[in-house]
């Protein structure tokens, strides 16, 4: 049987998981980075939608982060869902509510965010490769 392997490596975390493949296993690391991204939405009046729907807040006991983008909003291929917001129009979201939150972003119509998204590097070793190779996944 397979278990997850977890190691701290430099510039991130590095996480060594381990996947059943048929009777074998394989190895797949990943380096994982933390990006810090300021970002400037724009909308052109205060009913159109800011097209991505937001969860958590410290009344959810989570940071703020984006569930939902809509195609062709404001939001669109600006901000992604899990992108956790850090600052709302220069305001720490660490402690703020949902709604609060919410009434930031409903009553602007340029927005400054930063928000922190994970970025993931997968990296197969060379055993890894071979290992797959044997087994025909690749093509």
């Amino acid at each position: 049987m397979c278990n997850p392997i977890r190691r701290l490596g430099t510039g991130g975390k590095k996480f060594s998981g381990l996947f059943k493949q048929g009777t074998r296993c394989s190895i797949l690391s990943r380096e994982v980075a933390l990006a810090t991204i300021p970002l400037l939405l724009e909308r052109s009046s205060l009913q159109q939608s800011w097209g991505f729907r937001l969860t958590g807040g410290v009344d959810f006991r989570f940071g703020l982060a984006v569930k939902k983008v809509t195609p062709n909003s404001p939001s669109h291929n600006k901000i992604y869902p899990g992108d956790g917001l850090a600052f709302i129009d220069g305001h720490d979201t660490s402690t703020m509510s949902h709604s609060e939150a919410e009434e930031f972003i409903r009553n602007s119509l340029r927005l400054q965010l930063v928000v922190r998204r994970i970025q993931l590097d997968a990296k197969l070793n060379e055993f890894t490769k071979k290992d797959i190779f044997e087994l025909g996944a690749y093509n």
